[in-house]
């Protein structure tokens, strides 16, 4: 058996090429993990949905929506990837929005738990923080 160094002498392998090769590598893996991911979410959203129909209507509302918002996001980040990957640039919007959602169902899940006020009026100003950032961010993209 040959060595990595011994196949990438024989078949004059560029350090440039060994580069693209750990890419498109890592890139392959980030979208079959984004895949599967996403479909693990479908499911999670299919058994909320269904949960909603069966059982408790408040908790089953804010669950689905919860898991719909992820599934969202899901689409998000792989179309983000997909874009990428066809040459386009990498948008950092994205990844705020990421959080910006991820703390909106923080919100409504404390809201359905009833937690203390404090802890909404937090999240409600990390809702207004994240969103100005993500302005921010959106509006400096546009200008790229």
């Amino acid at each position: 058996m040959r060595s990595f160094r011994e196949i990438k002498l024989h078949y004059n392998f560029t350090a440039e090429d060994e580069k693209r090769l750990v890419s498109a590598t890592m890139n392959l893996v980030l979208i079959l993990a984004l895949i599967g991911l996403t479909l693990g979410v479908v499911g999670l959203f299919a058994y909320d949905v269904r949960n909603l129909i069966t059982g408790n209507l408040e908790h089953g509302i804010i669950s689905a929506l919860g898991s719909m918002l992820i599934l969202w996001v899901m689409i998000e980040l792989m179309n983000t990837e997909i874009a990428h990957l066809k040459g386009g640039e990498l948008h950092i919007s994205v990844f705020i929005g990421v959080a910006l959602v991820t703390i909106i169902r923080e919100t409504m899940i404390a809201t359905l738990k009833h937690e203390r006020p404090e802890t909404i009026y937090y999240l409600i100003a990390a809702i207004l923080v994240i969103g100005v950032v993500y302005w921010l961010v959106k509006r400096t993209e546009g200008r790229g």
